[in-house]
């Protein structure tokens, strides 16, 4: 298996990690450190009777975003199948939370049809919140 990356960095990978279903790997910060990034969750109710509600209570989110210009480098969620996660990561990583984020909810109700969209889009909302209160506290 063929790795990509800089080791000195941490930042080695498969190259078909994509193919084999590992979470997609994202764009780094400009610097490539991730110096300039920051971690933000969100959680929600997730409605009854799903499989994922049986697991947990809630969905969370856990977006890494560049505090910068607000662009979503890396996600995950606590959806119950791996194809769900990594569809979840690809529909919002490149996006920016805060000038995108109508553009990121309209891809999720487009394209997502799982029973967990409200709840997602809920958690992201929170996320935003949380982010636009980080960049007030640092004005």
């Amino acid at each position: 298996m063929a790795i990509r990356g800089s080791a000195d960095r941490g930042l080695a990978e498969p190259e078909n990690a994509e193919k084999m279903g590992g979470i997609q790997k994202t764009k780094a910060s400009p610097d490539d450190t991730g110096l300039n990034t920051i971690f933000l969750t969100g959680y929600a109710r997730l409605p009854a009777g799903i499989t994922a509600s049986e697991l947990y209570r809630v969905v969370g989110i856990g977006i890494e975003v560049d505090a910068v210009t607000s662009e979503i480098v890396s996600a995950d969620c606590t959806l119950a199948t791996e194809v769900g996660r990594n569809f979840f990561s690809r529909l919002v990583v490149g996006k920016r939370l805060d000038e995108e984020f109508d553009k990121i909810v309209e891809e999720i109700e487009r394209r997502y049809q799982g029973n967990a969209q409200k709840a997602l889009i809920t958690a992201l909302r929170i996320s935003r919140e949380k982010y636009k209160a980080y960049k007030e506290a640092k004005a």
